[in-house]
């Protein structure tokens, strides 16, 4: 009998890795399968009693999280916000010198196992996306998370926070609303600020009232599939009252944000020839091809192995590119291309960048388009009649800060007694001891794996401590480059932090 007893026990552990079991009693209906069991099943890892945790203290942390390394760039605009006079909260033109966050801690997470989320879209997994984003939100406001990739253990003493910020725009395109659904069912009081409304009010002001114009996003394909964009600036247009003729122009820029990643099937700083695994723009590649008329257009950079080149029998048979500022390039010269071809549009004044990973590369992006600005051919400027020659960028992060700020001050939430040099970052990998994942040779999920994966699907990733045994030398070294503020906060984590006490010195950054 012992040994019957057993057996199920040991099939209930084999079931219970691939799908959900069934809640033991569902206390709340969210008409969501992943929430009715992970938040009505106390053994779930995702399991948070929202309940009793209804009050939120000021002396929460804030959390944020994105697909990738991108959502950084948000936490560097919190961290570098000064607008307003600490003690009076007044605003100040040019601050007082002091970080108008300084006293906020904040928890910052990237989903890196499952990026880009853009990708989901296009291959009708939405439903999964949601399902992702829903679970970031939940790590957040939760207080559990792994050591490493094959810890038996999940650990606990993370703290909760007290607001979440999406710092991703594919997320807070398809996920916003379910996870404000979601924590208004649970009875938390957890505020949630996504970056789209922020980046179209920002472009909006860059217009007087009755001036006519262009506005752009450049986005991943996932954004720009969900139209939250183009519906947030006919709302906000609307709203606002502006009088004059504007255009709403949206490009995909599938590809970028895999890149500055450096997701392998876009960017591999190995390769020294063109892969077969490569998904980025090429000569044949339907949806993204590389024109070899527009090469001298295009204007890549040659130099290392930035771009990948069949050249045989005095031919170049096939191109990819690799490195970030090649897909750029590729990208404006694409934008630029289709905006030209549209009838009587009018010039573009301001580009948003829906990304937040693009603002890595902001001066590149202006560089580029002034270069293009000056392109001739046959003696002819030929985007003049819709480029001018300084496009305005917009950062999301930066509004995205400004109505944080408002959204403490209204509520009393300002954190009195925090440091910001306490602040976390956790990333995610593939989970080592499930055997149904497949990864690559670099231990990140395959792309077919990763997008054939459906709704209910088993947990298969770890929350981790950022450490170089999950971020390479080229992100470091861009983080430490572009963003020191927030270098400086993710040295302090590795250092001082006792979530990563356990790190051997060659693991911390």
């Amino acid at each position: 009998m012992k040994r019957y007893l057993l057996l199920i026990c040991c099939l209930g552990l084999i079931s219970g890795s691939c799908k959900y079991l069934p809640a033991t009693k569902a206390v709340v209906n969210y008409d969501n399968a992943f929430l009715n069991h992970a938040l009505n099943n106390r053994s779930d890892y995702y399991y948070i009693d929202f309940k009793a945790a209804n009050k939120i203290s000021s002396t929460l942390p804030i959390g944020i999280f994105d697909s990738g390394t991108g959502g950084l760039t948000v936490l560097n605009a919190l961290a570098n916000f000064d607008r307003y006079n600490n003690s009076s909260h007044m605003p100040l033109e040019c601050g007082d010198g002091i970080s108008d966050f300084r006293a906020e801690e904040f928890i910052y997470f990237g989903d890196q196992a499952n990026m880009p989320y853009g990708h989901y879209a296009e291959v009708n997994k939405t439903g999964f996306l949601k399902e992702l984003i829903l679970r970031d939100a939940l790590f957040l406001a939760g207080n559990k998370y792994y050591k490493s990739p094959d810890d038996k253990r999940y650990q606990t003493g993370k703290k909760s926070v007290k607001l979440i910020v999406i710092a991703c725009n594919t997320a807070t395109a398809y996920g916003r609303a379910d996870i404000e659904s979601m924590l208004s069912a649970a009875g938390s009081r957890i505020r949630v600020i996504g970056v789209i409304d922020a980046g179209v009010r920002g472009a909006l002001d860059t217009f007087k009232e009755n001036e006519d114009g262009t506005v752009a996003v450049m986005a991943t394909a996932g954004t720009v599939a969900s139209d939250g964009y183009l519906n947030t600036f006919v709302s906000l247009k609307s709203s606002t009252g502006h009088k004059g003729k504007l255009d709403f122009f949206q490009y995909a820029g599938q590809g970028i944000a895999e890149a500055i990643d450096e997701e392998p099937n876009y960017l591999n700083r190995n390769a020294m020839k063109p892969r077969i695994d490569y998904k980025g723009p090429s000569f044949f590649s339907e949806n993204l091809k590389i024109r070899k008329e527009q090469m001298g257009i295009y204007n890549f950079d040659t130099t290392g192995n930035s771009l990948l080149v069949d050249f045989r029998d005095g031919q170049c048979h096939e191109l990819q590119l690799n490195s970030p500022e090649n897909y750029i390039k590729y990208h404006l010269v694409s934008m630029v291309d289709d905006l030209r071809s549209r009838e009587n549009i009018k010039p573009l004044k301001t580009l948003i960048l829906g990304c937040t990973h693009y603002p890595y590369l902001s001066g590149f992006i202006k560089t580029t388009l002034r270069e293009l600005y000056n392109v001739k051919v046959d003696n002819k400027y030929i985007y003049r009649s819709v480029l001018p020659d300084s496009v305005i960028l917009i950062d999301p992060a930066i509004n995205t800060a400004k109505e944080v700020y408002d959204y403490l001050l209204e509520n009393d939430l300002f954190n009195k007694k925090g440091d910001i040099n306490r602040s976390e970052f956790f990333i995610s990998v593939p989970d080592k001891l499930n055997s149904a994942i497949i990864t690559d040779s670099l231990n990140w999920f395959t792309y077919d794996y990763k997008y054939n994966r459906n709704e209910n699907h088993f947990y298969d990733t770890r929350q981790v401590p950022v450490s170089r045994l999950n971020t390479n030398d080229e992100i470091i070294a861009r983080i430490k480059e572009q963003l020191p503020s927030v270098y400086e906060l993710i040295i302090k984590f590795q250092r001082e932090n006792k979530r990563t006490l356990f790190l051997k010195p060659a693991e911390r950054l």
